[in-house]
């Protein structure tokens, strides 16, 4: 996109959809090749976040990854979904997970916050006042509409 080529962009963004998205979330929004991982959370937030990324640039060409799920596969809103209770604090999160949980529902906060702007989603935006640190440069980059 910053080079202009927007149909090389969009084949690669309508790429995703099968060989990513379809591949590596479940319908109950699970992400099973990252829960397997030692850090299974951060790992989680990671792909989720780069899916983010990934349907926010498919928005601005016209392409929709956002809604994107089969019969078969899950999408990014069942993965959202999934984690919800866990940046919600309604659940623990009970996989493993090496390094600072506190620091990663933190992080997944962030994500939310930064999809919630990205994608215009008030529900997601709601982690803002949740969040420890509010100046963080990351949300002032995407702050909620």
């Amino acid at each position: 996109m910053f080079l202009k080529r927007d149909s090389e962009a969009k084949a690669i963004l309508e790429s995703v959809k099968k060989s990513r998205i379809d591949t590596q979330i479940t319908t109950d929004g699970k992400q099973p090749e990252e829960l397997a991982r030692t850090k299974s959370l951060s790992y989680g937030i990671m792909n989720l976040s780069n899916f983010s990324h990934l349907a926010y640039f498919g928005k601005v060409l016209g392409i929709d990854l956002w809604h994107r799920k089969t019969d078969k596969s899950g999408g990014m809103q069942d993965a959202f979904a999934f984690l919800k209770p866990y940046a919600d604090g309604a659940q623990k999160w009970e996989l493993q997970q090496i390094s600072l949980l506190d620091n990663e529902i933190e992080k997944l906060k962030k994500l939310f916050v930064a999809t919630g702007s990205r994608m215009k989603i008030p529900s997601y935006c709601e982690y803002t006042t949740a969040l420890k640190n509010n100046d963080d440069i990351e949300v002032l980059l995407k702050p909620c509409f």
